[in-house]
């Protein structure tokens, strides 16, 4: 590890930091990949998506974390084109897979970043994404719909006139 680490030091030539100057040891990239390729994560994260979309009853609620770009595309176009066949790849094996009929709704207009203060006492959340979205079968609905109906449903309020809560 710490051979690698020097290998890939020594062929960098600039290091990069993060938005508080602090620095990000260049051999981050490299390990994050091969640990994405190891622990095929990419394949894991799409058959956990899966999963999700049949165990989920409508209202269900998915949160997803992405610390990637590859992650965060992979859920941003699941909760995107649930609707339209999706090829699901596991253990280098194409299993075509058709999604239910149903959508998801995000929770948020935006993915959601973490603020400077947790990026400050926690480095590792620099890079970290949330994505939020509610099941709904067979149903178009505005926001405004999907909030009275969260409030209905849960007991608790999600909207509060013109702003999500």
């Amino acid at each position: 590890t710490r051979q690698l680490a020097a290998i890939v030091t020594a062929a960098v030539r600039h290091s990069r930091s993060d938005r508080f100057a602090r620095p990000i040891h260049p051999a981050t990239r490299t390990f994050q990949a091969l640990r994405i390729l190891v622990n095929d994560e990419l394949n894991e994260l799409q058959c956990v998506l899966k999963a999700a979309h049949k165990l989920l009853r409508p209202g269900g609620r998915l949160v997803v974390i992405s610390f990637h770009a590859l992650e965060d595309s992979i859920v941003r176009h699941f909760f995107k084109d649930a609707n339209s066949e999706v090829s699901y790849t596991r253990s280098r094996t194409n299993v075509a897979g058709k999604a239910k009929t149903c959508a998801w709704l995000p929770l948020h207009k935006k993915v959601i970043y973490p603020t400077d203060e947790e990026v400050y006492l926690n480095p590792r959340s620099r890079s970290a994404k949330l994505r939020a979205a509610v099941k709904v079968d067979n149903l178009v609905m505005d926001l405004t719909e999907l909030t009275s109906w969260l409030d209905k449903n849960s007991g608790e309020t999600f909207y509060n006139g013109s702003t999500p809560v």
